[in-house]
């Protein structure tokens, strides 16, 4: 909704403001000039002494009821609208902003009235239809609403707003397939915001396309990829297509975007207790590994300081980050036992990197905990060739080899 008061001020500033005036005009100007300053009560002064000698002056008129509205006065402007209509009725800019002044105060058959007034001067003025859709969206006269955004893209073939608008009320009476259409065709128009591919993969989500949902997202993802509510919802259909690595790591990047978002974390931790069992740290011996053997795995730990990153490295900054996001998360995950969780974090670390031998290293650790001696020597196997002459490497290495031989 357009504010045709101060555009029709600053256009008329500019044209009649210099040179030679008339005495109206003189007080036109100097009513826009207390106007712009903020001095309304001196605008309306100087408005007054213009329609004082001109009363059909409507530069005067409209003045006058925006400084008015400025004012918190919006029954007194709308008074001055109308005293302005009865003179002059075929400025279609008149009844826009009396229509503008009803709905502020909610007033929105009048509103409407106002609008129509419009329409009959002028029937491709877009941004009438547009505030009657609006209104009648309001009023849940939605059929009414959508006849105005039709006859929006009658006009103009390409009102992006329009298609949104009708494509948003198609939505909300659960017409979704016809509500697809539309952002369909906004996506297809190009320059589309990611709100479209957001609503777009919401649309999908309700007829259970899941796939077709997350595709949407990653459009939009590809615009803003800090995008919070693209995250989390790419994370819902993630996890309604059971997906659930890849949930789990949508859910976690919603949550850091949005450490306040309470359902990301909830179905974050529903993810990591379906994902993982929780081993007790420092559990009774299995028969794979003695208590005397597991404490002299314990004493081979390494202590976490981080993983080294070579200078130079290939890795964007997003990646090592990345990696020493999941690596750190996985060497806490480990220490609390947790053993699981922490062999998900060090996979997702090997996928982004697969050179570094500390992430062997703290992976065979993990398996080697998990019973799975066999997995858990090749990975310490690994961190030996990545890394021959660290001690702590060889040792771990040696001393699960000797216990499957």
């Amino acid at each position: 909704m357009k504010n045709f008061v101060a555009l029709f001020c600053i256009v008329f500033a500019l044209l009649s403001c210099g040179g030679k005036k008339t005495l109206v005009e003189e007080y036109n100007c100097e009513g826009l000039n207390k106007f712009a300053g903020g001095k309304y009560i001196d605008a309306i002064d100087s408005f007054d002494k213009a329609i004082k000698i001109d009363n059909k002056n409507m530069v005067a008129y409209s003045g006058k009821a925006a400084s008015l509205i400025k004012l918190n006065k919006t029954e007194d402007a709308i008074e001055i609208y109308n005293i302005a209509i009865n003179i002059n009725p075929k400025i279609a800019s008149m009844y826009e902003e009396l229509g503008l002044a009803y709905l502020s105060l909610k007033k929105y058959q009048m509103a409407l009235d106002a609008f129509d007034g419009v329409i009959a001067i002028d029937e491709n003025y877009t941004d009438a239809y547009s505030n009657k859709g609006a209104i009648l969206n309001t009023l849940k006269r939605y059929d009414e609403a959508i006849e105005c955004y039709n006859r929006m893209v009658e006009i103009n073939s390409n009102d992006r707003y329009a298609i949104y608008c009708k494509g948003l009320i198609l939505m909300q009476l659960a017409k979704y397939s016809e509500a697809l259409m539309e952002f369909d065709t906004l996506a297809a128009s190009g320059g589309a915001d990611i709100k479209v591919y957001q609503t777009r993969g919401v649309l999908f989500s309700l007829i259970g396309e899941y796939a077709k949902a997350i595709d949407s997202y990653d459009e939009g993802l590809e615009i803003e990829p800090d995008s919070k509510e693209l995250n989390f919802n790419k994370a819902e259909a993630l996890y309604n297509l059971g997906k659930l690595s890849e949930a789990l790591d949508s859910y976690n990047k919603a949550v850091k975007l949005d450490p306040n978002n309470l359902e990301a974390k909830k179905k974050r931790d529903e993810l990591y207790n379906k994902l993982s069992t929780k081993v007790v740290k420092k559990a009774a011996p299995s028969t794979s590994i003695s208590l005397a053997t597991q404490q002299a795995i314990d004493s081979k730990r390494p202590v976490h300081e981080g993983i080294r990153l070579d200078r130079g490295s290939v890795l964007s900054l997003a990646e090592q980050k990345n990696l020493t996001y999941y690596y750190d998360s996985g060497v806490r995950y480990m220490e609390d036992g947790y053993y699981e969780r922490a062999l998900y974090c060090f996979n997702k670390a090997l996928a982004i990197d697969s050179t570094k031998a500390e992430l062997y290293h703290t992976k065979g650790l993990t398996l080697v905990f998990l019973d799975k001696l066999k997995e858990g020597t090749l990975c310490l196997n690994e961190a030996v060739r990545l890394d021959p002459t660290n001690k702590a490497y060889i040792d771990t290495f040696k001393m699960i080899n000797f216990l499957l031989n």
